[in-house]
């Protein structure tokens, strides 16, 4: 995808398989972006500081309202080059030039804009979106504070005509706009397409686990994955203190079922992701177990995993065990390898869950597929946050 234009790409993917309105969304997203680069030094900027600690889902979040609030003021987005909140917690190990940091997603992703950091003098031209103006903000001086859970007011628009007589709820235009701002922010550059697309195929970094073969794995993972893999994403880690962690064995239950109920289509593959080491190690040990599921297509499971770095802890203390780049470039192979399958389990009290719920409706057409939350409706009703 990063070797082709962004609207291009689009072009290429069913509509009737995507979120509403996605194409016109992101071509206007894109222009309003992207004006031609002689104008930015006419133009007003909004610069995002970044935000503090967060995993990288909770950060496309957060920054996708701060591209809300400006497009709604009329102003660029742009990102300040040096990590995220003070520097505390980067993205990337630096790969700007001489004196020149970048240790920001920029590092990963094609640029936000046609104009520049450069361009934007605070206090003169710019605006700065701190952490602290995450609940709302006013950019245009109206005395109207731009909430966090709406989107651009030109796009609200167009879903109250495209749903005409219905009353949409401020839910649904939440997770439609997170979904649409950090699908723009995560549009991979050329280098960073080539890397996931060379780790995806590297038969070393990845693990096929079937029925007898004595609990040993075979290298590799079939590219694409065959049709009617299940995703199953177990959030772990540090969430104990923002939700209920659903144990492994539930999401095997709820996909069984599904199996079961749909037997010529969803035959008993998975791929697993997961920050915790014991949620990797028990899924490769489903194939052995005996478990006969009623009317499934396939009496046992196979289970695809990938070898990549694991601790079972909040995304800050993998960044500082392993490296920011490693991180970040392992969570986004096993985003893109989520998208490859037909069906999904997770729970929606993580950013990393409704990340890959989201853009399995904007990067792929993949919208009317099943998704299964696993995790009580009070941990997620209303994408409380």
């Amino acid at each position: 995808m990063g070797h082709m234009n962004w609207l291009d790409y689009l072009d290429t993917l069913d509509e009737r398989g995507l979120a509403p309105l996605t194409k016109l969304a992101q071509r206007w997203i894109y222009e309003k972006q992207h004006p031609p680069k002689s104008d930015c030094k006419n133009r007003k900027f909004y610069v995002s500081e970044g935000t503090e600690r967060l995993g990288l889902g909770a950060y496309l979040h957060k920054q996708g309202w701060g591209l809300a609030a400006a497009l709604e003021a009329n102003l660029i987005f742009v990102m300040n080059p040096v990590g995220t909140h003070e520097g505390v917690y980067d993205f990337a190990d630096n790969c700007g030039t001489g004196s020149h940091n970048l240790t920001s997603l920029e590092c990963f992703t094609q640029p936000l804009s046609s104009c520049t950091v450069e361009h934007a003098v605070v206090g003169k031209n710019a605006q700065l979106f701190r952490e602290a103006d995450w609940v709302g903000v006013d950019l245009d001086g109206s005395g109207v504070s731009f909430h966090k859970d709406s989107p651009p007011s030109y796009l609200k628009n167009k879903l109250a005509e495209h749903y005409s007589g219905v009353k949409l709820t401020s839910a649904f235009y939440k997770v439609w706009w997170r979904g649409q701002s950090a699908a723009y922010l995560s549009r991979l550059n050329a280098a960073m397409s080539d890397d996931i697309r060379k780790a995806r195929k590297d038969v070393e970094v990845h693990r096929t686990w079937s029925h007898g073969t004595g609990g040993l794995p075979s290298n590799g993972i079939p590219y694409p994955m065959p049709a009617g893999t299940m995703n199953i994403h177990v959030r772990h880690g540090d969430k104990g203190s923002e939700m209920t962690l659903i144990p492994f064995e539930t999401y095997v239950a709820s996909a069984e079922r599904y199996s079961s109920e749909n037997p010529q289509t969803a035959f008993k593959r998975v791929f697993v992701s997961s920050e915790d080491p014991g949620v990797i190690d028990d899924a490769a040990k489903l194939p052995e177990r005996n478990r006969r599921t009623l009317t499934a297509p396939d009496e046992q499971w196979q289970v695809f995993t990938s070898v990549i770095p694991r601790v079972n802890a909040g995304p800050y203390q993998q960044i500082h065990q392993y490296g920011s780049t490693v991180m970040t470039k392992s969570w986004y192979l096993q985003l893109w390898m989520a998208l490859e399958c037909d069906a999904y389990f997770g729970t929606r009290a993580s950013n990393w869950n409704r990340i890959i719920d989201e853009f399995r409706c904007i990067y792929v057409d993949k919208c009317q597929l099943p998704y299964f939350e696993m995790g009580p409706e009070n941990d997620w009703k209303d994408y409380y946050w």
